[in-house]
């Protein structure tokens, strides 16, 4: 994954990894994610920064459950479980939070190549592999407050969702797609379908009404006012020289 998303209620089974990131500009939340027998890591995160609740891991073979790779690579993992067997559970090479996390079978819960150490307990009531910066003084550990399972809401019928294009939109045109958006989202359905294509909005949209979720695949939007810069020919022709030499 090198895109920001968040996921939840996800079993994987099998592959070498089950979940493998990279890109230090994007992010992830996942919940509830269940692995089971992957082939060399159940996560590998290079670069991201990835937030794992409720994670559940069984291994065999001396595969870890998670790797977090060296780089800026930022990883928040909190009541989870690790099973499997072998030497480490959770292997850090970059930044690493986790608190409440149960392992079972393996030599050691954690491994922290990063800093040059190592739990050996089955159990990590809190961990971080570098201390918290703060501009006062402050507690170095988290307050460990419960954490509330994010609402849920229903995708509903895709049959029933609004296509900004039966509106009028047109995603390949330097058209004004502003008036085709609101009505969509006044159309009175919960959610708004934006497809592939470069959208002009050169005015207010308000969200309001029957709206909980617009969805988007690979579709994007530009918004100005007065006139619209245009390159010509001559200008990226000089401006490829230049870069050339």
């Amino acid at each position: 994954m090198i895109a920001r998303c968040c996921h939840a209620h996800t079993s994987l089974e099998g592959f070498n990894v089950s979940v493998r990131t990279s890109s230090t500009v994007n992010s992830n939340v996942i919940e509830r994610l269940s692995l089971k027998h992957q082939r060399v890591a159940g996560i590998r995160n290079n670069g991201q920064c990835m937030s794992l609740r409720r994670l559940t891991s069984v291994q065999k073979d001396g595969v870890p459950g998670v790797i977090n790779e060296a780089g800026w690579g930022f990883m928040t993992l909190i009541d989870s479980s690790l099973t499997g067997s072998g030497d480490a559970a959770l292997i850090n090479r970059a930044f690493l939070l986790a608190r409440n996390v149960e392992t079972k079978g393996y030599v050691r819960s954690l491994v922290d190549e990063q800093n040059g150490r190592e739990d050996r307990e089955a159990r990590i009531d809190e961990y971080r592999s570098h201390a918290p910066l703060a501009l006062h003084e402050s507690l170095q550990r988290t307050l460990g407050l419960p954490i509330a399972d994010a609402p849920e809401q229903a995708w509903g019928d895709p049959a029933s969702w609004a296509d900004v294009r039966t509106f009028g939109a047109n995603g390949g045109d330097e058209a004004d797609d502003t008036v085709a958006f609101q009505k969509a989202i006044d159309s009175g359905a919960s959610t708004v379908f934006i497809p592939v294509g470069k959208f002009i909005l050169d005015g207010n949209v308000i969200l309001r009404g029957k709206v909980t979720r617009i969805i988007g695949v690979r579709g994007e939007w530009a918004s100005w006012r007065g006139p619209r810069p245009r390159a010509s020919p001559a200008a990226c022709s000089r401006s490829a020289k230049t870069r050339k030499s």
